[in-house]
């Protein structure tokens, strides 16, 4: 239970910061916050879509393989990577410039060979949002990863 309540802290955060910052850009310190001169001074709409589902692997497996593929597989997008899920934090993370769509794919161990697994898409534009979401959750699911 202790752990999954630090998973969902840590899906919270991660869409937090995501919902937060205006830009796709990666910088190495996270998320720039919007300007304290610029609250309340421009509408912030974003779309969230996700969803859940489980894996017979462990998590660091899939963290390895959805990192690369996210980074390197044309047929899941052109993603810019900025967190490959090598880290430690438990999610790969990433922007879909032209459709201005960022997305969080959160693996977090649910026993030694189980993994949770979160695919967290947001965007301007919450049709983009769900198609980003649909696709990256379907080329996970069909890695075969169980």
């Amino acid at each position: 239970m202790r752990l999954r309540r630090r998973v969902a802290g840590l899906a919270a955060a991660a869409l937090a910061g995501l919902v937060l910052t205006g830009s796709a850009q990666a910088a190495a310190d996270g998320p720039t916050p919007i300007p304290a001169s610029e609250v309340g001074t421009r509408s912030l709409s974003t779309a969230v879509h996700w969803g859940t589902f489980g894996l017979d692997t462990p998590h660091w497996n899939a963290l390895n393989y959805i990192g690369a593929r996210l980074e390197a597989d044309p047929s899941w997008g052109r993603y810019q990577v900025y967190d490959r899920g090598d880290d430690g934090d438990f999610t790969v993370q990433g922007a879909l410039a032209p459709l201005d769509v960022r997305l969080t794919i959160v693996c977090a161990p649910t026993g030694p060979h189980s993994t949770w697994v979160s695919v967290i898409a947001t965007s301007s534009n919450s049709s983009w949002a769900e198609q980003e979401r649909n696709h990256i959750r379907a080329a996970i699911i069909a890695l075969r990863l169980n």
